[in-house]
This record gives structure tokens, C-alpha cells and sequence, in this order.
């Protein structure tokens, strides 16, 4: 359970013991946001119902009510961190009804009004009687982060062999059951001016105390499925509108555990951050969208292979891409290194097939496995460039439940030939999907200097080379 924050608290406080709540806004206020104020009072009397019973609990509120201090809010505060932690249903009604309140005052017309009257009525006297303004940091800010408006509609094309939920209406997205052939299509996903860096979302708390919705969002009507040809014609008018240096697809392939939705919201999250000059694409493969079903997902993940070899060789071939860059993460890196096996073998008999940069996030393969097959990745691309860490907790559970070490996950330190090992413990991965807790910027400044300028790692900002016996590999983030 994540922690409850001051600020979060604060909301609920100054909005269910002030007199805004007891006394009534003006008519007008009410009616534009009327279900938010009795959403607030519901929660509100939520909490004072979970609380009886705990004399400290009752005390604290009994104390904000009286006396409008930040210091009794923070105690309210501890003490509502500590009951939603202990009673998980208690937890997810807050939630709930939070979420709730979030969505009215985005959504309502009159939300600047709104908050000006909250602005005007909620103050806490403190004790030099001076205002203590309601943990909303400005007026200006309060106002624009609540009549947010989305400044940038992504646009993704992919490929899955998951089964459409309702094949008469696309609209309703994919399932996490397996098909026998390939889906090509192309969708959209809203990107708000909210958006952080390294993230597809806030948590609902987060979104409760800022009044800011800052999550990606698919546009289920955008989702367009297309034959071969129609998806590649696509494409192509796109590709053919760039500058000859900005003519790349960089393709997102995704770990266990992740729906069709979540693959193309990470999708465009990566492209947005990287500025991808190019088109963004994604294959998602079958996965449950489960934790309970990873070893159902790992052998999906094996089934789908020749499914990604047909998307990647397709790109390769009819896309009049310059250069086919792509991101595996987590167990898609099975899928893909299985295709780059089949791939290879093909090469043979068809034309050359090469790609640009390929990068290999947090793979969650076998050591031995990879490298008796890892060749092919130096045969088949510019650089290939493998990101392991320490703190991976996720790759760390497939360890033990595999009976053995996962090659992004160390140590020990992986080093293959013709691949550049960089150590990520000190950066953030959950932009990816396995969190580290630090900052994702130095790792995108790493990615993006490779798909711009292809710059080996010794002479890349940022890496620190570290050297084992004779072999080497680079840090990044300390």
C-alpha cells in the first residue's frame, strides 16, 4: 500500500472539517460540482467511521477540528496512513471514492469557479491568526492544473497476436488469449502537457493531491485495424513526409505481465521521452496481464516468436524505413531473441536483413540460453546494448523461480561478445515497467545519443567504463 502523503491528507481535511463542507458553498458552486462535495463528505465520514474506536485516532481529528494546525493535520494524516495499510478494503473504498472526486473536478465546466470558492472559503486559522492557505500551492497553479488540456495526441502503429475481444468492433482492444496469425493496425494515445518523464501516470493519490490528471490515455476509438498492405502504406505516407535522417521505426516489444492497452500507453510514453524522430511502434505479444500467470506468459512468449519474426521482417523489408531500431524489455526479450535466431537463418536465403539499435532492457532469459544465441544480435545490428541491474526485484523473483540468475538481473555480470553491457542500477527503470526508484533521465539521454548518433560507449556522457580481467563493461547513474 502506498503511503499516504501530507498533502493528500491535507485535501481531505480542510475540504470535510471546514466550513465550506458544514455550512454549504453558494448555489452556484454546488451545482457545478455538487457530486465532488458529497463525494468529499462521504470520505470524509469514511474516515471518522474507521477511526472510532482508537482514542488517538478520534483525538487528532477531534484536535484539526478544533485548532486547524498543520501539525494536527499530520498527525490525521499518520494516522490514516496507518489504517489503510492495515485494512486493505478500507483502503480500496478510499481509493475509490478519491478517484471519484478526481474525475468530477476534471471533468466539470465549471471547475475555475470551483476553486476559486474553495480558494476564497478554505483557510485554517493558525495560531498568530494568521491564514494558512489549504496546501494548494497558488491560485494560478490550481486553476491550470485542473483545466488541464491534452497538448499531444501520439499516434503508434503495432502488431499482436492476441485474439480481439470483439473482432465485429476493435474498439474494445485485444485479449490476453493467443491467435494464429498477426494483427496489424495503428492507434493513438493522449499524452497530457502533465506528463513527467519516465512515466505513464501519477497514482491516484498523487492525482487526488495535485487536482492534475496526468495519465496517458488510449483512445479506444483510434484503435484501426489494418491488412499487411494497408498497415504498410501507412507507414510509408508517414516515413515519406520525414527528413531522410528521420525516416526509423523504433519498435517496443514488452516484458510479463502487461495488456494490449498498458503496451501501447508505455509505447508512447518511450517515444514521447526519446523524441522519436521517426514512427513508434509496438508488438504485443499474448501476455495474461496477470502476476499469477508468469509461467503461462513465458511459454506464450516462446509461442510467439515466428509472430515477431514475420512483424520485425516486414518493418525490414516493405516499411522503406532507413533503419529499424528495438526495445525489448523483461521476458519480450525471449520473443526477441528467438526472432533474431530465426531471423538469421533467413538471411541466408532472402536479402540481408539489418537494424539499427537494439536494446536490450532488464532481460529476463537464461544466461546459458543467450549466449548460444546472442551471435545474432552482432550479425543483425548496428550495437546492441544490454542494461542489467542489481535492484531488479521483479528479475530477481524469476531467478528464484527459474533456478537461475536472469541475464539482466546481476550479479553476476553478464559480458557477451559484440554486445556493450551497461551497468543501471543507480537509474530508473520503471518507465519500463521494473522500478529502481532514481531517475530515468540519464538513461534516455543514453538511448537517445545512440539512436541519433550510433556513439560506441567510451565515448558516451555519462558511462564510467569498469574493466574484468580483460574483458570491460560501463556504469551509469553514479
Amino acid at each position: 500500500m502506498e503511503p499516504v502523503s501530507t498533502l493528500f491528507a491535507g485535501v481531505i481535511a480542510k475540504l470535510a472539517f471546514d466550513k465550506f463542507v458544514k455550512a454549504g458553498a453558494g448555489e452556484t458552486a454546488k451545482q457545478s460540482v455538487g457530486g465532488a462535495i458529497k463525494l468529499v463528505k462521504h470520505l470524509c465520514d469514511k474516515i471518522q467511521s474507521q477511526f472510532k474506536g482508537n482514542a488517538q485516532a478520534e483525538a487528532a481529528l477531534a484536535e484539526l477540528e478544533q485548532q486547524g494546525t498543520p501539525a494536527a493535520l499530520e498527525k490525521v494524516t499518520e494516522y490514516l496512513d496507518l489504517e489503510m495499510t492495515k485494512d486493505i478494503a478500507f483502503a480500496g473504498e478510499v481509493q475509490q471514492i478519491a478517484q471519484q472526486i478526481v474525475s468530477i473536478q476534471n471533468q466539470s465546466v465549471s471547475t475555475r469557479q470551483y476553486i476559486n470558492h474553495v480558494r476564497d472559503q478554505i483557510s485554517i486559522e493558525t495560531n498568530n491568526n494568521q491564514k494558512y492557505a489549504a496546501t494548494f500551492a497558488s491560485d494560478n497553479a490550481i486553476v491550470s492544473s485542473i483545466t488541464e488540456h491534452v497538448t499531444k495526441v501520439y499516434p503508434l502503429w503495432y502488431g499482436t497476436n492476441r485474439k480481439p475481444i470483439n473482432p465485429k468492433d476493435i474498439s474494445n482492444g485485444y485479449s490476453g488469449d493467443r491467435d494464429d496469425l498477426v494483427h496489424y493496425g495503428s492507434c493513438e494515445v493522449a499524452v497530457p502537457e502533465s506528463h513527467k518523464i519516465g512515466s505513464t501516470g501519477s497514482s491516484w493519490w498523487q492525482r487526488l493531491k495535485t487536482l492534475t490528471d496526468d495519465r496517458l490515455k488510449l483512445d479506444r476509438s483510434s484503435l484501426n485495424l489494418l491488412d499487411e498492405a494497408g498497415f504498410l502504406a501507412s507507414m510509408k505516407k508517414v516515413l515519406d513526409q520525414r527528413k531522410p535522417n528521420e525516416r526509423s521505426v523504433l519498435v517496443y516489444i514488452h516484458g510479463f505481465n502487461v495488456s494490449f492497452e498498458n503496451a501501447a500507453l508505455r509505447a508512447a510514453q518511450i517515444g514521447s521521452d526519446l523524441n522519436v524522430p521517426g514512427i513508434m511502434a509496438f508488438y504485443s505479444w499474448p501476455s495474461k496481464g496477470n502476476l499469477r500467470d508468469y509461467l503461462v506468459d513465458q511459454n506464450t512468449i516462446e509461442a510467439s516468436a515466428h509472430h515477431i519474426t514475420e512483424f520485425l521482417l516486414n518493418l525490414a523489408q516493405n516499411s522503406d524505413a532507413t533503419k529499424i531500431h528495438i526495445i525489448a524489455h523483461s521476458m519480450g526479450n525471449l520473443g526477441l531473441l528467438r526472432s533474431m535466431q530465426q531471423i538469421l537463418s533467413q538471411a541466408q536465403s532472402t536479402s540481408l536483413i539489418s537494424f539499427g539499435q537494439i536494446f536490450l532492457a532488464a532481460p529476463d532469459i537464461d544466461p546459458d540460453l543467450f549466449k548460444n544465441l546472442a551471435q545474432a544480435y552482432s550479425q543483425l545490428a548496428e550495437r546492441t546494448t544490454l542494461y542489467i541491474s542489481s535492484k531488479d526485484k521483479a528479475l530477481a523473483a524469476s531467478g528464484i523461480i527459474s533456478n537461475f540468475p536472469r541475464v539482466g538481473y546481476f550479479p553476476p555480470i553478464g559480458i557477451f561478445n559484440g554486445i556493450d553491457t551497461v551497468e543501471v542500477s543507480n537509474v530508473d527503470f520503471s518507465w519500463l515497467g521494473h522500478g529502481y526508484f532514481a531517475d530515468a533521465r540519464d538513461l534516455l539521454q543514453d538511448m537517445h545519443e545512440l539512436l541519433s548518433n550510433n556513439t560506441p560507449p567510451e565515448r558516451r556522457f555519462g558511462l564510467q567504463t569498469v574493466k574484468v580481467k580483460a574483458e570491460k563493461f560501463w556504469v551509469i547513474g553514479r
